[in-house]
């Protein structure tokens, strides 16, 4: 993109705690978006159970989440000096870093029924990752949207607009990570968190077989669905809350599973049918979220998700079912989208957007009250 092109890259750590997703992209000065480069850094054990101790624990010491902070923060500082290496990027080309950093809670407006103050969490301390890698660093990219009224999330809509816009009006995109959100454009860009995309499944993989996943979805084959588990848990109230709305962890559980299942039902089911119903809670929602959509005939997958044969098989079935007109159902890589890195690759963007003070979060989005730029900038 030669001279008048910008770099940046971008940090993500989802949900799913699966791993660190980094990735490099420049803008160019029509704002034209160009991948660059993309990996996944595994966490170390002790690290990734930290994490999800902290993300589903009801209450941590203070001194607890302050080393996590902090160990996080020097983990992707270390994570971009070595990706920057290996893909032989000087650090001096690059203009920023943007970091999600881990959501630790996620409480937005509307999600409590008791006046609880909204807020949402993520740490990974910025400060450590500036200092380390001696790059500005963007950080802390939804709080500002909350306080302006909105749900904080998704935040990936906004991108989505800008890398589908060589796609028709017909298309939606799907990212199924541990939460699966849908964007698509009517007269306005839409977006929402449907529900569950990978949280339940990994952690009912994880619980019972001790595996951070399901791979291809090969265990939920062998089991049998069970139609009345999944009637019950249909019956949770966030699916039929319309838009703007966004979830998390913090209310698609095991714990959740487990409220939302008649007495001893989950003890006389075999653990694989358990997982065969779990996928299929995520295949309805999103199948049931793509048909909502107005003129939306093609439908790009990215995330974790997308790797999850029986899953994408799952959801093309139930969109193509009766005489709904035809859905094509696709992996980003189809459209020449690399599904790993592509909300890597929203917050580089995002902090391009911070950094020439520009909007990352829109009302039709999230619900808020205004148009907000986000993200707090380090100086290294």
């Amino acid at each position: 993109m030669g001279s008048q092109s910008r770099m940046f890259v971008g940090v993500m750590t989802g949900t799913s705690v699966d791993g660190l997703d980094i990735a490099a992209i420049e803008v160019d000065y029509d704002e034209k978006v160009e991948f660059i480069a993309s990996e996944t850094t595994d966490y170390p054990t002790d690290l990734r159970e930290n994490l999800l101790a902290l993300s589903q624990a009801e209450a941590t010491s203070i001194s607890s989440y302050g080393e996590l902070d902090a160990a996080l923060g020097k983990f992707i500082g270390n994570s971009v000096n070595n990706f920057l290496r290996r893909f032989g990027i000087d650090p001096k080309e690059v203009q920023a870093i943007g970091s999600h950093g881990q959501t630790i809670r996620h409480q937005p407006p509307g999600t409590t029924d008791n006046g609880e103050q909204s807020f949402t969490l993520q740490i990974g301390d910025p400060n450590q990752i500036a200092y380390i890698t001696k790059v500005i660093t963007v950080a802390d990219f939804r709080r500002m949207d909350i306080a302006a009224g909105g749900q904080g999330a998704p935040l990936v809509p906004l991108f989505h607009q800008t890398i589908l816009k060589k796609q028709s009006s017909d298309t939606a995109l799907v990212n199924i990570g541990g939460i699966a959100n849908i964007t698509y454009v009517e007269e306005k860009l839409l977006g929402y968190d449907i529900g569950p995309g990978n949280c339940l499944v990994d952690a009912w993989c994880q619980r019972k077989l001790n595996k951070p996943y399901d791979d291809k979805g090969h265990w939920a084959r062998t089991g049998k669905l069970n139609g009345q588990l999944l009637k019950r848990l249909l019956n949770e109230p966030y699916f039929y809350i319309e838009p703007p709305k966004s979830s998390g962890k913090e209310l698609f559980n095991l714990d959740w599973l487990r409220k939302n299942a008649i007495e001893h039902q989950l003890e006389r089911m075999s653990s694989q049918d358990i997982q065969r119903t779990l996928l299929e809670l995520t295949a309805v929602t999103i199948a049931k979220s793509v048909k909502k959509t107005p003129k939306v005939s093609n439908v790009i997958v990215c995330g974790g998700g997308r790797r999850n044969e029986f899953l994408m098989e799952r959801i093309s079935s139930l969109l193509n079912l009766e005489d709904t007109g035809g859905y094509v159902l696709d992996a980003s890589e189809h459209w020449g989208i690399d599904g790993d890195s592509l909300e890597a690759s929203a917050f580089a963007w995002l902090a391009f957007r911070r950094l020439n003070n520009l909007v990352g979060a829109v009302p039709s989005v999230t619900g808020a009250k205004k148009p907000s730029i986000l993200g707090a900038v380090y100086n290294p």
